[in-house]
C-alpha cells in the first residue's frame, strides 16, 4: 500500500507466495499525502486509514474485495490505526492554528472475540467431584477489565433422556479463566451429562458468539463403607445423534483394566478404534470424527473386562 501522487493504490500477495498482484486503484485524487496505516483484526479483516481532503478515510479488505471509502473524522495529520482482537483504534492530528491543534481519537467497538480453549475436567474435593471449566482469556481491554465478562450457560440431561434448556449459570470477570460448578457433582443416584458453553461481554454490553460446548458425564456411583467412590460400567448414547461429522461418547469404567471403544459398519467391519488402553476407574468423554466415513448407520462398542455394550449411531452428511 502506498502513495502515488494523489491516488491510492493497493497490491496483494498471499502468504507463502512471492508474486504480487497488479496495482489496483482504490481512490483517485484522494488527498493521500503519506503512507497508509494498516492493522489486522482477529477475524481476518485488514483495515486501513489514510489522509483524504480535510479528513481521514477508512477502508477494509476481507480477502477478496475492498469496502467503499468511509470518512471517519476531520483533520488529516498522520492517521494511525491499531487493532486489539476485533476492536479498532484510530488516532490522528488536526492541521489548525496552534491554539486549536488536537489529537483526535476514535474507537470501533466490535463484538468481542469468541472465547477459545474451553475445557471441562473433574475437580475433586474430598470424596466429591465437580465439573471444572477453563478457557483462554480474551485480549480486548473492554473485556479483560470488565466485571461479569464471561456468562456461563449449562444444560443437563438424565441418562439417555432429552436435553434440558440452556440456562444461565454464573458470571466470571474478564481476568478470570476458570469456574467450578459446585451446584452439581458430588455423589449421585442418577447418571447425567452436563454441557457448558460461554460467551464474552464487553463494557458496552456487546456479546460474542457462543464458544464451542464441552460436556462431562456423571454416572451412577456411591460411597463405600470406607468412604471411597465406586463406579459402574456404563456406555452412553452418543450426542449429537444423528451427527456430522463429530460426536461425543461418554462412558464409565468400574475398575482399572484394558478398555477398548471401537466403531463398526453395518457389516461388522471395524472402521475406527477410539480407545485402546489401560484406564482407571472413572468417567470418560471422547469425541469421534467421522469426516472420512460415508453417511450411514454405525455401531460403537465398549469392552472392559467381561463388560461389553454396543450402541447405534447415525452419520448424516
Amino acid at each position: 500500500m502506498g502513495q502515488y501522487h494523489a491516488d491510492l493504490y493497493v497490491k496483494v500477495r498471499n502468504f507463502g507466495s512471492t508474486s504480487w498482484s497488479s496495482p489496483q486503484i482504490l481512490q483517485q485524487f484522494s488527498g493521500v499525502r503519506e503512507i497508509v496505516s494498516a492493522a489486522n483484526s482477529v477475524d481476518g479483516i485488514t483495515h486501513i486509514v489514510y489522509e483524504i481532503f480535510d479528513g481521514v478515510g477508512y477502508r477494509n479488505y476481507n480477502g477478496s474485495s475492498w469496502s467503499a471509502e468511509e470518512p471517519i473524522g476531520s483533520g488529516y495529520i498522520s492517521p494511525r490505526i491499531y487493532a486489539v482482537s476485533n476492536d479498532l483504534f484510530v488516532a490522528w492530528g488536526k492541521d489548525a492554528p496552534a491554539q486549536n491543534k488536537f489529537i483526535h481519537y476514535r474507537q470501533y467497538d466490535a463484538n468481542p472475540h469468541t472465547p477459545q480453549g474451553l475445557t471441562v475436567s473433574i475437580y475433586t474435593l474430598g470424596t466429591n467431584t465437580y465439573p471444572k471449566l477453563n478457557w483462554n482469556l480474551n485480549t480486548e481491554p473492554d473485556v479483560y477489565n470488565q466485571t461479569n465478562a464471561y456468562p456461563i450457560e449449562r444444560r443437563i440431561r438424565l441418562w439417555d433422556g432429552p436435553w434440558g434448556q440452556w440456562a444461565f449459570l454464573a458470571y466470571r470477570n474478564g481476568n478470570q479463566s476458570e469456574f467450578i460448578d459446585y451446584s452439581i457433582g458430588g455423589l449421585h443416584n442418577e447418571a447425567y451429562t452436563a454441557e457448558y458453553r460461554i460467551s464474552a461481554k464487553d463494557v458496552n454490553n456487546h456479546f460474542s458468539d457462543y464458544s464451542s460446548s464441552v460436556s462431562i458425564n456423571f454416572s451412577k456411583f456411591n460411597k463405600t463403607n470406607n468412604g471411597l467412590v465406586k463406579y459402574d460400567f456404563e456406555l452412553d448414547q452418543n450426542y449429537p445423534n444423528p451427527f456430522n461429522p463429530i460426536t461425543t461418547i461418554n462412558y464409565s469404567i468400574k475398575s482399572t483394566g484394558l478398555v477398548t471403544l471401537k466403531v463398526y459398519d453395518m457389516l461388522g467391519i471395524e472402521v475406527a478404534s477410539i480407545v485402546n488402553e489401560i484406564k482407571e476407574a472413572g468417567n470418560y468423554s471422547v469425541t469421534f470424527n467421522a469426516s472420512e466415513l460415508p453417511s450411514g448407520i454405525y455401531f460403537y462398542q465398549l469392552r472392559a473386562g467381561s463388560f461389553i455394550e454396543t450402541k447405534k449411531m447415525l452419520l448424516l452428511k
